[in-house]
């Protein structure tokens, strides 16, 4: 009698001030699935300073798929996570059976806009080792979090949880993973035939033009979360499992 084949399983990357954890609330449906902590979060802190770049970051999570026994998967990452999930799809295609990435950057073309950014974050990260209770209340008064702000018990328990994200650590990935040293990957995740999915939030509108215009100028599924903001794995985990659902079951149907 031949076994059943295996579902493609998923891993979950987290964004800034994060972990694991953040995914607990977004339950697939009849396949493995593990979230891994970032470099710079979680468990994973005191590693190589190769470990906190956005390539570094892609090969910490290949390890965890390795450790896991996988040797093809899935991956969807929010935010932070997002564009490392973006450069593990296009650092292993051969792996990388299909990525989604959750409010995520796609990367700017510009390389000035890229300088402009990376100092930006950089002066963040000195900003975060200095005062990390100042930061923490101006991280969420940006306009992205405006949905979290509008809900005080998110925001007081996002708040609490990141409190206890070592400040130098965080800092380190702020600046190593900063958006301003990402290359804009869709045309080559679009050449190596990755199946990619970006997703959006109703409430956060900028995000929501920049992905649903990413995903037509490259041929990517794109779905808009009703309800949420940026923070989509936090303020809808039910609705963005089902997007999830609905994404990989169109590649690696029930069998």
């Amino acid at each position: 009698m031949t076994a059943p084949a295996r579902r493609l399983p998923v891993l979950l990357l987290h964004g800034f001030l994060g972990s694991a954890a953040d995914w607990d609330g977004v339950r697939l449906t009849g396949r493995e699935s593990e979230a891994v902590d970032l470099p710079g979060h979680g468990a994973a802190t005191g590693l190589e300073a190769s470990a906190y770049t956005l390539e570094g970051a892609a090969r910490h999570v290949l390890a965890a798929a390795d450790a896991a026994g996988w040797d093809r998967f899935a991956v969807a990452g929010y935010s932070m996570g997002g564009r490392v999930a973006l450069r593990l799809a296009a650092l292993s295609p051969d792996r990388t059976a299909a990525v989604a990435a959750i409010s995520a950057h796609p990367g700017l073309a510009d390389p000035g806009e890229r300088a402009e950014r990376l100092a930006s974050d950089l002066r963040r990260a000195e900003a975060l080792r200095r005062d990390p209770v100042t930061f923490l209340a101006a991280w969420y008064d940006q306009p992205v979090f405006r949905p979290v702000a509008a809900r005080p018990g998110l925001r007081r328990r996002l708040e609490g949880r990141h409190r206890a994200v070592d400040p130098e650590e965080a800092a380190r990935a702020l600046a190593g993973f900063s958006t301003g040293l990402q290359e804009p990957l869709g045309e080559r995740l679009a050449a190596l035939g990755v199946p990619a999915l970006l997703v959006s939030g109703a409430l956060d509108p900028a995000y929501d033009r920049l992905l649903a215009a990413e995903a037509a100028r490259h041929g990517f599924a794109h779905v808009r979360i009703d309800g949420a903001g940026h923070a989509i794995p936090l303020e809808q985990p039910a609705r963005l499992a089902a997007a999830l659902d609905r994404f990989l079951n169109l590649i690696d149907p029930c069998p």
